[in-house]
């Protein structure tokens, strides 16, 4: 006897959709950790990019006030300099600005201080994610060694754990000749 509400339709029994299920939820927990790697990797190159920038950023500075100067004295620790450099006021008369960089372990900065005459100026950061600067005299010209880093503070953990990466950190060595010694040539 054929029950009335019965159905000759082939269907899907319930351990074919029981598979089908397990399958796709496989396949999204797979395609989640690739996302979840591609975004950590992002971020990293990110970081990299800015601490690159930043170091660029103060090697060049650096490198343009010590090519113009009279004259610079690297610091006794090697982790500042101070440059004599003649400007040109805004009424076109001769001046010298004593120039001052230096790093700052507890900020990580790299910190510019100035003066004309009188007490120096606070110094202002110039670029961050500095881990040390060192600036050694090597014949007429200074090497300047910048390292530099940076943490990151992985969203979600308990605590925002900071991980340190280390392996990624980045140097740039520069060397520059002072104009007086290059008209000295």
């Amino acid at each position: 006897m054929k029950l009335p509400f019965a159905s000759t339709k082939a269907g899907f029994t319930l351990i074919e959709i029981m598979v089908v299920t397990s399958l796709v939820c496989i396949l999204l927990a797979i395609n989640y950790s690739l996302v979840q790697n591609h975004t950590l990797l992002a971020k990293k190159g990110y970081y990299r990019g800015d601490v690159h920038e930043n170091l660029r950023l103060a090697a060049n500075r650096m490198s343009r006030d010590i090519r113009q100067a009279l004259e610079y004295t690297i610091g006794v620790d090697q982790r500042s300099i101070q440059i004599t450099r003649s400007e040109r006021d805004g009424a076109g008369n001769e001046v010298i600005r004593y120039i001052t960089y230096s790093h700052d372990p507890v900020d990580m900065e790299v910190e510019r201080s100035t003066r004309l005459t009188g007490p120096v100026s606070s110094p202002l950061p110039l670029a961050s994610h500095i881990c040390s600067l060192k600036f050694e005299q090597e014949g007429n010209a200074v090497v300047i060694t910048i390292t530099g880093e940076k943490t990151y503070v992985k969203e979600g953990d308990k605590g925002n754990e900071l991980y340190d990466w280390q392996p990624y950190g980045l140097v740039l060595q520069t060397k520059v000749t002072p104009k007086l010694y290059r008209e000295l040539q």
